[in-house]
């Protein structure tokens, strides 16, 4: 293994047999090994069949330790043909680039920068168009979790789709933000304020850059690394607080998402595997369902990906449920 202790650009790179993918990204997103930091790129692509060559990227890389604990898990895996490198500034970080393409979600397509939008086709040039460049950070808009995030946060807008009344919400609060994806795209639908809470400090910097490309830097604010530390809200307006993380950051942050979102509040949650779906629901509870998405892993489709809406009831019952819904 090369010497780590410099702050040299490195790449891991490796090939996994497509349906243990989703374990890569548990792995690196997930905070399951000890010290490692966040990737500044991540790419996937396809190499022999059903085989992907995976290259995950650091400008500051992580201790040796967790390069260790991360290419001991890889291999408990499966993944074979694992080498870490050094490389250039300019060189490689940005490879997963190349196989960036448009996603249609909802009335939405999204896409990054510099991929142009497809012309001549009704439905695109109907939808809204969400920019995205994810920058250093996580959330190009194509993973399932995010789609199916930006799948409940369109219905949330049309209250016919979940059977409740429809309110746009005053406030929204973006809870793992990311790219900023999912808090762009409820300003962009009419959300009044938008509040992004990433643990990644990059997340300020990419976040607002992509609030700006889509005219909605206005109502998109930074509103730091510490979902705790953010103030409940007053009075009686409506809530919605989204939370694309994986099982474990629910858990942590679910006190904080609660309390943002207040009795009537709603809450999207993404980003968990079906067989961890009790686990969420304990942790946010007391919730009462209002819709409900299931799709088969496009990695791995023994597993499948679930995001809920959720209405946010009082523990006590003494709060009418959709009072504020």
């Amino acid at each position: 293994m090369c010497d780590l202790t410099g702050p040299t650009p490195v790449q891991l790179s490796l090939r996994l047999a497509d349906e243990r993918g989703d374990g890569v990204e548990a792995l690196v997103w997930g905070g399951l090994i000890e010290n490692l930091i966040l990737p500044d790129g991540i790419s996937e692509q396809a190499a022999d069949p059903g085989v992907t060559e995976w290259v995950i990227s650091w400008l500051d890389p992580p201790p040796d330790r967790a390069i260790e604990r991360l290419v001991k898990a890889l291999r408990g895996m499966g993944a074979t043909e694992i080498s870490l490198t050094t490389v250039a500034l300019d060189v490689g970080l940005d490879g997963w680039r190349e196989h960036a393409r448009e996603w249609t979600v909802g009335p939405f397509v999204v896409r990054p920068p510099w991929v142009e939008p497809t012309s001549g086709d009704e439905t695109t040039e109907a939808a809204i168009d969400l920019v995205i460049d994810p920058g250093a950070v996580f959330g190009s808009g194509s993973h399932q979790s995010t789609r199916m995030a930006l799948e409940l946060l369109s219905a949330r807008f049309d209250g016919a789709k979940v059977g409740v009344p429809l309110v746009v919400p005053d406030e929204v609060i973006d809870v793992g933000s990311g790219s900023g994806v999912l808090g762009i795209a409820a300003a962009l639908l009419g959300a009044g304020v938008v509040r992004l809470v990433e643990l990644d400090p990059a997340g300020e910097r990419v976040g607002l850059a992509n609030a700006a490309a889509n005219g909605v830097a206005d109502r998109v604010r930074w509103a730091g690394t510490d979902v705790a530390k953010l103030d409940a809200p007053e009075g009686e307006a409506a809530r919605l607080v989204l939370a694309n993380l994986l099982i474990g950051g629910h858990e942590s942050v679910a006190p904080s998402v609660r309390r943002m979102a207040a009795v009537g509040g709603t809450v999207i949650v993404a980003g968990i595997l079906e067989h961890q779906e009790d686990r969420l629901l304990a942790a946010l509870a007391p919730t009462v369902p209002l819709k409900r998405l299931v799709e088969p892993s496009e990695t791995d489709p023994t597993v499948a990906w679930v995001a809920l809406t959720l209405l946010v009831t009082d523990p006590h019952g003494d709060r009418a449920l959709g009072e504020r819904a």
